[in-house]
Formats: structure tokens, C-alpha cells, sequence
């Protein structure tokens, strides 16, 4: 078809199939659990080893590492998920993710003499879990509720990484060593791991449908041949190239505050706002409005950062967030269109189940790629940190964002096969 996706008419399926059944409701409430884990065991992790090592290139070799078993983990766990269970590495990367919370606890001050073991433990439990989790939101969502499942777990992920941080921030300054004070916060991320583990048993199996053997390489060959995978592809390496930002901006935030507790109560402000405007975006807009929300969210993005490049004082930290916040929902689209990519792949039920489980290692690679990428340009420049270095970067940040949102507005329409429409 010649009308672009962005502003096409949603697909006419039957109300009922809008709607959340059993499973993805179970589902939902697992991701809970795992948002509230993941906010407990990683917001204040960078913060913690640079407070151990007062040293960007640990951090950014703790971050590549793991980011690197991460992306790796997903060949295994997709060969696993597509020819044998879907949970499989949802739990194994649970129960590793507890163990690598339990050595950081007993490693403590020694943990930099082991950060690459560390780093590797924890890319493989992140990857794992987290490989399983995006494709069961295949499995149990379709293109016509994907928004509104989107807007759903951003609006949770908001509640999540909106109070859990202010009250890790609070243990942490309570009373206490750096390291007693940090442990308080990493056994709750122990228990809500195990949350997550005994919840994943209460969502339905989905009925098999597709009994093909995992074969990334050939697959990815056939999928990149599509002009729509190919875009999705590099928009998701474009978007990630920005993932450094959140660590830039929480090192500045403590490092102008000296305290844990600022930088949890910038989180709680923002975070809660963002979950508000997700509310929003989910209540009123829908597939037709795509394009529109993703050219004005990455105008806005750049437009932002300029209050960064002028000013980095706590101040203009917190009013760059809140503002931040508010617009965050026009960035909403982006994850719905990159999966759809793969739904519009194929008229043809089985070809397009087929690859799904290749589709999101495809998915992963790019987005790991453009993440390094980001790293790389952190620690390029972490011997030679100034205002306006640090603001030329965000700028650079903000751009590859404005950029990556022009970009996926490029994905032309096509019939939904009907695995899809159906699920």
C-alpha cells in the first residue's frame, strides 16, 4: 500500500479482540513484579560502583560487558523459547538474576577486582529474562491493543521506577555503610525476583504455534531483505545510542547534590508525571496518530536538552526532567511500530510466527549495537569532561533521538497477517 502506516485506519477486528484476556492480564501482573525488581536492583547501581571507584571507564566497562551477554544470551534463550518453552528463560534468568544481587552483597568493596565476571552474570540473567518477556508480548498482544498495552506497562514501569528509587534513595542515607545501606536495597531486589519467579506459573501457556526449528542467521537474512525490518532495525540501533544519557544525568545529579536522596527524589517527580501522560496517550490516541506524535516527540526531545547545554546546576537538571516528563508520551509509538514491523512481514500466518523468536535476537543486536556506541562516546570523552562537553553531548543524544523518530515514520503499510489480528 502506498499510505504510509503512520496514518493509515486501524484494521477493523472485533471489539472483543481490543480487549485484554486471562493471559495478558497475568502477564501484566508478572511485569509488575519484574519493574519494581529491576528498579530495586539497577537504578542505583551505577551510583553505587562510582562511589566505590570514582572512575567513568569502570562504569562504562561494567555497562558494555554486561550489555554485551545481554544481547549474546538472546541466541540461546530464543533457540530455547521457540523449540522448547517460552518461560524457560524468563525463570533461569530470574534465579541467575538473584545470584548476581547475592555476590554483589557478599563481594562488597572487592566487587572491582571481579567486575567482569559480575557484569557477565548479570548481562546473561537480564537477557534471559528479558528475551522472554518481549516475546510474549508478541505472543499475547496484537497490532490493535499494542498501544494501549504499551501506554499499560509504561504507566506500571512509571509507578515502579517512580517510588522505588525514592525509597532506595531513603534506605541508602538512613543509617550505615555504604555497603550495609546498599545491601537493604539489593534484597528487595531479591525478593521481587523471587515475586517474579512464583507469578511467571500463574500465566497461561499459549497453545504451540509454531513447531520450526530457531534459525537466526537465516532467518535475519530473509527479514532484512524487507525495507520495513530494515528501518526498524536501525531506528532501534539510532534510539539506543542514547541509552548512556540516564547514567550522564544521574552521575551529575549526585555529583551536584552529594547525596542519593536528590537523585531519588528527581526520579519520584518526573517518573510520576511520565506516568501520567502515558495514562493519557493511552486513553486518547491511537494508530493513526503515530507519525504526528513521533515528529513533535523528537522536535521536543532536542528542543529540551538546550536547557543542559546553557545550565547543569540541580535545578536545571530537574526542570530538563519534569519537562522531559510531560512530553514523554510522544515518544510512545516508537516500541508498537518496531514490532508491528514484523507483523506487516508477511500475509501469511505461518511464515510470520516463524520468525518471531529471530525477529527480537535481530531486534537486540542493533539495539546493543547503538548502545555501545553511546558508551563509547562516554568514555571517548571521560578524561576530558566540561559544561559544555557534557552539554554538546546530550545535544548529540537528542539528535540521534530527533533523528531515529523522522526515521520511523518511513515504514509503509501492509496487511497484518493474521496470527496477529487473531492473537
Amino acid at each position: 500500500m502506498d499510505n504510509n502506516v503512520l496514518n493509515s485506519p486501524a484494521i477493523d477486528i472485533p471489539s472483543s479482540g481490543r480487549a485484554f484476556g486471562r493471559p495478558l492480564k497475568a502477564f501484566i501482573f508478572t511485569k509488575l513484579f519484574a519493574y519494581t525488581q529491576s528498579a530495586f536492583a539497577q537504578f542505583l547501581i551505577n551510583i553505587y560502583f562510582w562511589r566505590i571507584t570514582k572512575n567513568i571507564p569502570f562504569l562504562v566497562l561494567y555497562n558494555v560487558i554486561f550489555l554485551l551477554f545481554h544481547t549474546l544470551t538472546y541466541l540461546p534463550a530464543g533457540k530455547i523459547a521457540k523449540e522448547r518453552n517460552r518461560f524457560l528463560p524468563l525463570r533461569f534468568g530470574v534465579i541467575l538474576q538473584i545470584a548476581y544481587l547475592l555476590l554483589i552483597i557478599f563481594l562488597r568493596g572487592n566487587i572491582v577486582h571481579y567486575i567482569i565476571p559480575i557484569a557477565i552474570i548479570g548481562g546473561i540473567a537480564h537477557g534471559a529474562y528479558w528475551f522472554s518477556d518481549n516475546l510474549l508480548k508478541f505472543d499475547l498482544t496484537h497490532p490493535e491493543n499494542r498501544l494501549k498495552f504499551t501506554a499499560t506497562c509504561n504507566i506500571m514501569q512509571s509507578a515502579a521506577n517512580s517510588v522505588v528509587p525514592l525509597l532506595a534513595s531513603i534506605l541508602v542515607v538512613a543509617d550505615g555503610g555504604i555497603f550495609s545501606s546498599y545491601a537493604r536495597v539489593f534484597i528487595l531486589a531479591i525478593i521481587f525476583a523471587g515475586l517474579v519467579l512464583a507469578s511467571s506459573f500463574y500465566i497461561p501457556a499459549k497453545k504451540k504455534i509454531d513447531s520450526s526449528p530457531f534459525n537466526f542467521f537465516v532467518s535475519a537474512r530473509k527479514l532484512l531483505r524487507n525495507r520495513n525490518i530494515r528501518i526498524a532495525c536501525f531506528s532501534s540501533a539510532f534510539r539506543y545510542i542514547s541509552s548512556a544519557l540516564p547514567i550522564l544525568i544521574g552521575l551529575l545529579l549526585f555529583i551536584s547534590s552529594g547525596t542519593e536522596l536528590y537523585l531519588g527524589g528527581y526520579q519520584f517527580i518526573t517518573v510520576l508525571i511520565v506516568m501520567i501522560t502515558n495514562y493519557i496517550m493511552g486513553r486518547y490516541f491511537s494508530r493513526k496518530n503515530y507519525r504526528a506524535l513521533l515528529i513533535w516527540g523528537g522536535i521536543t526531545n532536542f528542543v529540551l536538552v538546550f536547557i543542559l547545554f546553557i545550565s547543569q546546576s540541580y535545578t536545571a537538571i530537574l526542570l530538563y526532567g519534569i519537562l522531559g516528563a510531560l512530553f514523554s508520551f510522544l515518544n510512545a509509538p516508537t516500541y508498537p511500530i518496531i514490532q508491528n514491523a514484523l507483523s506487516m512481514y508477511s500475509t501469511e500466518e505461518k511464515e510470520c510466527v516463524a520468525h518471531r523468536a529471530e525477529y527480537m535476537v535481530l531486534i537486540e543486536i542493533f539495539t546493543s549495537a547503538g548502545a555501545i556506541l553511546g558508551f563509547g562516546v562516554l568514555l571517548l570523552i571521560s578524561n576530558f569532561l566540561n559544561k559544555w562537553l557534557i552539554g554538546g553531548i546530550i545535544a548529540l543524544f537528542a539528535l540521534t533521538d530527533l533523528f531515529t523518530n523522522i526515521y520511523l515514520t518511513k515504514i509503509k503499510d501492509g496487511l497484518y497477517s493474521r496470527i496477529d489480528q487473531l492473537n
